[in-house]
């Protein structure tokens, strides 16, 4: 009975060890990471590190909202995508007259780029052209803008290549002058363009695809000094001229007539010659709303000059008085004020 039992109970016991064994979960594999499809097959986003360093701006040009540009513009990367064949400045406004010329090619001129010790490339572009950037002219003539230089690649989406800022490279030429602006540092930021349309390509997402864009960035500003002497000091100096009929006597009407007719005159000119400068806007411009006060003023004045001589001849020398004190004080307190104001909240 003994062995007979025993026999039974090894023989139970090897079943439930096999199906253990049978049960036992299979080791766990980490699921394959998901690549991206890019043109050369290998699954990588490559990455182009782009810097840039301003050598001149010749020319900005707020009435056609552009500029002129001279930089040298670079590229470095490893991978097999070659980001020089297909990068493009995006703001450029005449890209017949955009030239490119890279440093390192043969003795053809044809681009070659620089294989460097760890096996990156390396290319380089010496840049001239017309580059368009829209100049809000609301604060005319305080404004201040940022002339923008965009950079994107034309073929590959974000999904394919994507740029990195060389930002201790990229650099502004220290003595870069031009008259009439004054220029701050060198800034660069990486953006995103999104096309909302396939292009014709049936393999794109009917989204669209993104592509990464660098944008390298300079503020501008006016000189304070200049813009105040070319701009406020005429006009401020026509409306004082102005205020001097209210020295004149009352009965001198032809004498106070002429001089705010004269000043309306010299405004309008003033005015006029300042626009010529400006691309046509419909919206107001600081610079509008100073001559609108100054025509205001010299409007309040002539009302002044009028209603005093009518005093004089009532036989009231006290009110004629009376509206000229008045009037100097309003007139200057109220065109002075309103220009101290609006220069201000600017």
């Amino acid at each position: 009975m003994f062995l007979p039992g025993l026999a039974l109970a090894l023989l139970v016991a090897a079943r439930l060890i096999s199906r253990a064994e049978t049960s036992a979960p299979p080791s766990v594999q980490a699921p394959p990471a998901r690549t991206v499809v890019t043109d050369d097959g290998d699954g990588k986003v490559q990455t182009v590190t782009v810097g840039l360093y301003l050598q001149n701006v010749p020319e900005i040009d707020i009435k056609t909202n552009s500029f002129s540009a001279e930089f040298y513009l670079w590229f470095l990367w490893s991978g097999d995508i070659d980001p020089t064949l297909s990068f493009q400045l995006t703001n450029a406004t005449h890209v017949a007259d955009l030239s490119k010329t890279p440093i390192f090619a043969d003795a053809q001129g044809n681009s070659i780029p620089e294989v460097l010790s760890d096996g990156r490339k390396l290319q380089q572009y010496h840049v001239y052209g017309r580059f368009g950037v829209p100049f809000p002219l609301g604060k005319y003539p305080f404004d201040s803008h940022d002339i923008v230089i965009s950079l994107e690649d034309a073929k590959h989406a974000d999904t394919r290549l994507v740029h990195e800022l060389d930002e201790k490279g990229s650099a502004i030429r220290p003595d870069i002058t031009i008259p009439g602006w004054t220029f701050g540092k060198l800034r660069s930021r990486l953006t995103r363009s999104q096309f909302a349309t396939t292009f014709g390509d049936p393999r794109v997402p009917a989204a669209g695809e993104a592509y990464s864009r660098v944008e390298f960035l300079v503020h501008i500003d006016r000189p304070l000094v200049g813009i105040v002497s070319k701009t406020m000091i005429p006009i401020a100096i026509i409306i004082l001229i102005t205020f001097g009929a209210f020295f004149c006597q009352p009965t001198d009407i032809d004498a106070r007539l002429c001089l705010t007719i004269t000043a309306l005159i010299s405004a309008v000119a003033l005015q006029f010659t300042a626009s010529s400068e400006l691309p046509p806007t419909g919206s107001l411009l600081l610079l509008d709303k100073i001559y609108i006060s100054s025509y205001a003023a010299i409007l309040f004045v002539t009302f002044c000059s009028i209603a005093s001589n009518r005093a004089v001849h009532a036989d009231k020398p006290a009110r004629a008085k009376l509206i000229d004190r008045v009037g100097l004080v309003l007139s200057v307190l109220g065109y002075f004020g309103y220009l101290a104001a609006v220069t201000a909240i600017r």
